[in-house]
């Protein structure tokens, strides 16, 4: 069987890495290698963390029901591919099927929370706490982020 090289993904597409080592992906209930991951180089890592920056400001933008509207695409979309998510889960992770279904579902709800953009985005206004004081709350986008989610769950806290 031949191995797999997975890509990277950024912009929005899949790209091969120009990287020279690569790490293999193991499956932990046969120990057979089911896939070569790219060790990602310092370059690409650059770039891909300006192409988010880059993104930031366009989804900043974005009128919050918009980016609900995608949200909810994007749930849709994950329901689509339970199975497939969790057989990719069973194989790297080691889990049961049950419990990798279990983690999608579990994934989908706070996608599904999430969905709730445009309501979690509002702010405060506070009238008069103190002489000749109002206070404004508001909810603003920090920008890009990175997160390792943990071994045990890795498309829930993902998510």
């Amino acid at each position: 069987m031949e191995v797999k090289r997975l890509k990277n993904y950024v912009n929005g597409r899949w790209v091969e890495s120009k990287t020279s080592k690569w790490l293999e992906v193991r499956n932990p209930a046969t120990d057979e290698v089911i896939a070569l991951c790219p060790e990602t180089t310092k370059e690409e890592i650059d770039q891909t963390v300006k192409v988010a920056q880059d993104a930031f400001w366009a989804w900043r933008g974005t009128p919050p029901p918009r980016r609900a509207k995608l949200l909810f695409s994007f749930h849709e979309k994950l329901d689509k591919q339970v199975d497939a998510i969790a057989e990719i889960i069973v194989n790297e992770n080691g889990k049961t099927l049950a419990d990798a279904k279990g983690e999608i579902t579990r994934a989908m709800e706070y996608v599904e929370h999430a969905c709730a953009g445009p309501e979690l985005m509002k702010g405060s206004h506070a009238e008069d706490v103190g002489t000749g004081v109002d206070t404004v709350y508001i909810r603003e986008p920090l920008g890009p982020f990175v997160i390792l989610p943990p071994f045990n769950f890795p498309a829930m806290i993902a998510l």
